[in-house]
C-alpha cells in the first residue's frame, strides 16, 4: 500500500464514526477527517465503494 493510499484508508474509517457522532455538519465532517471538502470525502467513499463491489 502506497502512503498515500494508507492516508486515504485512515480518513475513510474515520469519516463513518464521525458522521454517526451526529454534532458536525458533513462540511465539518469531512474536514475532521482530513478530506478539503465533503466533494472530497464523496468522491473517495463512492471510489472507495465502488471498489469494494467490483
Amino acid at each position: 500500500m502506497t502512503p498515500g493510499r494508507y492516508v486515504e484508508s485512515v480518513r475513510v474509517e474515520a469519516a463513518p464514526t464521525l458522521l454517526a457522532d451526529g454534532t458536525g455538519t458533513v462540511e465539518e465532517v469531512a474536514r475532521q477527517a482530513g478530506f478539503g471538502s465533503s466533494e472530497s470525502l464523496r468522491r473517495v467513499f463512492q471510489h472507495t465503494l465502488g471498489d469494494r463491489t467490483r
